[in-house]
């Protein structure tokens, strides 16, 4: 029963969709239908060109996958459980209830949870993703490589079942990135910012 609470507590804390709700809050926009049409703070930037709201969902977003392996955590769960734990409040944030399971990506809240379970695993993800992003000036491949990053590192050093968890949630990310991975292949995908 314990694990079940923990697992249903972690989907709902991944649920709270914050872009959605700075996106109304800021523009009266639905991110749902303007850019991407992904709720999550890239496309919150996007589509108001404000950073600092984007920015603070991106935290928040991090903020939902640190507090639910924590919690899990302090409910007792057992090593693999716990490991579960962190991709659910991933799906939760993906597959969001009170949005009709349209959510965003995943990308921050997958940091987050393993910054709570395997935090040396993520400052190295983390480290690819600024790299990546500060190259590319775009969100899609730093997201792609940093979560790839996270899950080839856990199973270079974390214990198996944090590793399988890492490569289950960047499966997650990288399914939600296909439509980014076609426009990055046929060079459409958009910038977040332009070079000076």
């Amino acid at each position: 029963m314990t694990v079940a609470l923990a697992w249903l507590a972690s989907y709902l804390i991944g649920s709270i969709p914050f872009a959605f709700i700075a996106g109304r809050i800021t523009t009266g926009l639905d991110l749902r239908e303007h850019g991407s049409r992904n709720v999550g703070a890239a496309n919150l930037l996007r589509t108001t060109t404000r950073a600092t709201p984007a920015v603070l969902v991106a935290g928040l977003d991090l903020a939902k996958g640190v507090a639910a392996v924590l919690l899990a955590r302090r409910m007792g769960l057992a090593a693999p459980a716990l490991a579960a734990a962190a991709v659910i409040v991933v799906v939760g944030h993906v597959y969001p209830v009170w949005l009709r399971w349209h959510g965003g990506k995943g990308v921050a809240t997958m940091f987050g949870s393993f910054l709570a379970l395997a935090p040396i695993d993520s400052v190295w993800a983390a480290v690819v993703f600024v790299v990546v992003a500060a190259v590319a000036r775009r969100a899609s491949p730093a997201s792609l490589a940093g979560t790839a990053v996270l899950a080839g590192v856990a199973w270079a050093r974390s214990p198996r079942d944090v590793a399988v968890a890492a490569t289950c949630a960047a499966a997650l990310v990288w399914w939600k990135h296909r439509a980014n991975m076609a426009r990055l292949l046929s060079g459409t995908e958009k910038q977040l910012w332009k070079a000076e």
